[in-house]
């Protein structure tokens, strides 16, 4: 089974390879947008995982820090509290690259998030646009 992602490019780039669509061509328009919002749907669900993932790597390196900073506190008074979180940041060095990742991870997918959505938009400007053409040509037939 493809995942959204896969689906939501699939689609999109159909759109893109159509370069003379009709009025005749709504429905399949119509069709298209539908598919593309629930992808959008389904990808958002990934996005707040993601988003979820990069919350709980924060809180991990964050309460690692804490615990690293109150240890060596208790273990040597004299050393600064600078030298202390450098030595936290050295020592935790992975997750930090866990945490950088995860942030990574969910802003990649909330610009393709983004960008899908603002696709599904153009498609819906588009279909509008083709039933405004249609009914003027139907208009136009029953004139003449």
């Amino acid at each position: 089974m493809e995942a959204p992602l896969e689906k939501i490019g699939q689609i999109i780039a159909w759109y893109q390879s159509k370069r003379d669509l009709a009025p005749t061509d709504i429905e399949t328009l119509i069709n298209a947008a539908r598919r593309l919002s629930c992808e959008i749907y389904f990808f958002a669900n990934e996005v707040g995982d993601l988003h979820s993932d990069m919350l709980s790597a924060e809180y991990r390196r964050k309460s690692e820090t804490a615990k690293f900073i109150q240890g060596a506190k208790q273990g040597d008074e004299k050393m600064s509290i600078a030298q202390i979180e450098k030595d936290a940041q050295i020592a935790l060095d992975d997750l930090h690259k866990d945490e950088m990742q995860a942030a990574s991870m969910y802003r990649s997918a909330m610009l393709i998030y983004q960008s899908a959505q603002s696709v599904h938009e153009q498609l819906r400007q588009h279909i509008s646009y083709l039933k405004e053409e249609k009914r003027q040509e139907q208009t136009n037939g029953q004139n003449a």
